[in-house]
């Protein structure tokens, strides 16, 4: 197949930094560095784009502007230190996310649509809950600032992209140690509670366990 340009759609008036279409292909969300986010529709009736609603509130160049899973939402990721997520229906900020101490490079929603990660300039990675715009959790460890973040397909991991030039894998350290536990009590059967190893097994985990809870 063979790709040409079938419209240009114009209307920010400084650099487009992201664009993405929305999850049934009828809409495009736009961020630029105007500050705004703009949101595209397709018009069946002139079969093509035409532009909707311009979404503005940041003070900042906004870096990337994704839909949520089910399209209902929009999240933004701006130079203002914040994150916005906005009703794609009525063009409503609904959520003002702030907690971030150097520009947002990127935001995106978790692929159930309940948590949304965003990657900062100041080297940390966060978890917001969608329903309530509440941090909770803050991912550390880069050395340098943090561009992208992003969800595995299943939502269980995040990977990040950083100035550090590295790319970090981050997943739920009570999964990882939930399988430790079910093998020690694999091993502690096989060993038995008469050896020194198969006495001690049971107790270390049990110590990790409380750590955990």
């Amino acid at each position: 197949m063979v790709l040409k340009c079938v419209q240009t759609l114009a209307g920010h008036i400084y650099a487009v930094n992201s664009a993405q279409y929305s999850p049934d292909g009828q809409s495009i969300v736009s961020a630029s560095s105007d500050n705004t986010v703009r949101v595209w529709g397709w018009d069946p009736g002139t079969n093509n784009w035409v532009e909707g609603q311009t979404l503005g509130g940041h003070t900042g160049e906004v870096i990337s502007a994704q839909f949520s899973p089910d399209g209902k939402n929009i999240v933004s990721a701006s130079y203002d230190e914040t994150v916005r997520v906005w009703s794609a229906a009525t063009g409503e900020c609904v959520q003002t996310l702030a907690g971030h101490s150097g520009w947002v490079w990127s935001a995106q929603f978790s692929p159930d649509g309940k948590n949304i990660v965003s990657a900062s300039y100041d080297k940390t990675v966060r978890v917001w809950s969608a329903a309530t715009g509440e941090c909770v959790q803050t991912l550390e460890g880069h050395s340098g600032g943090v561009f992208s973040a992003q969800y595995s397909p299943d939502g269980q991991k995040i990977v990040s992209a950083s100035r550090d030039r590295t790319v970090r894998v981050w997943g739920d350290p009570t999964l990882i140690c939930a399988k430790q536990l079910a093998l020690a009590c694999g091993l502690h059967k096989r060993l038995g509670s008469g050896s020194l190893l198969g006495d001690l097994v049971p107790d270390i985990f049990s110590k990790i366990a409380e750590i955990i809870i």
